[in-house]
């Protein structure tokens, strides 16, 4: 995906899982195209829609050999925790609230705890954040009667991550998106999604001529 600004260099969007690596190694020629499309002057931005911060992201590609001095990162949980920092969910979405992030055992993502209340049972929290997924350690029939108290009483949740399949050591398993979908299932209600606001902030971001922003 391409974008041209009316200031700044030409603008170049391209997702992360699937199309620069597959969570264990780089796709044949993806560093190599990555340094070509920097060499035309192009800006880039990693779209993601890890639960991770951008931070988290820069760090997992720099491992598998891409440079993060050619492109800046914007990852759903980055935007998700943008959006809670400046009330965009409503006000049941808070910073210091008790918050349950659904994921690997022991990861906030994006969320951390010196900004939010972290709790480990979802009925314990005021909202829920879907953002990753423990599979296979943890099946999905046991997501199911971990959320079930939670969704009888309608705790509030946010998806920052709507795939429903994930890369994992070379295998697909469920992703945050199925978990939720399980939730919805239970009869907890709509989910809020802040994957498509994503995009928009993909677009919307500034010029880094005019604001620098990548990730050091």
């Amino acid at each position: 995906m391409s974008a041209r600004r009316g200031y700044g260099a030409p603008r170049s969007i391209i997702d992360q899982y699937g199309v620069l690596h597959d969570g264990v190694a780089a796709y044949h020629g993806a560093i190599d195209a990555m340094a070509r499309i920097a060499s035309d002057g192009r800006e880039i931005i990693v779209l993601t829609n890890s639960g991770k911060d951008a931070a988290a992201n820069l760090t997992r590609l720099r491992k598998l050999g891409f440079s993060g001095s050619q492109f800046r990162v914007l990852s759903s949980g980055e935007v998700g925790l943008q959006l809670v920092r400046s009330g965009g969910l409503g006000p049941k979405f808070t910073t210091g609230a008790a918050a349950c992030v659904i994921g690997r055992h022991g990861d906030h993502y994006a969320f951390a705890p010196d900004e939010f209340d972290l709790v480990a049972r979802p009925a314990d929290a005021a909202f829920l954040v879907f953002a990753g997924s423990d599979a296979p350690r943890t099946s999905l029939a046991a997501y199911r009667a971990q959320l079930q108290t939670a969704a009888q009483a309608s705790v509030p949740a946010i998806c920052v991550n709507p795939d429903i399949t994930m890369i994992r050591d070379g295998e697909l398993v469920p992703a945050p998106g199925a978990i939720a979908r399980i939730y919805e299932d239970l009869g907890a209600g709509s989910i809020t999604s802040a994957n498509p606001t994503v995009r928009s902030f993909a677009m919307r971001w500034p010029s880094q001529r005019a604001m620098p922003a990548r990730v050091p």
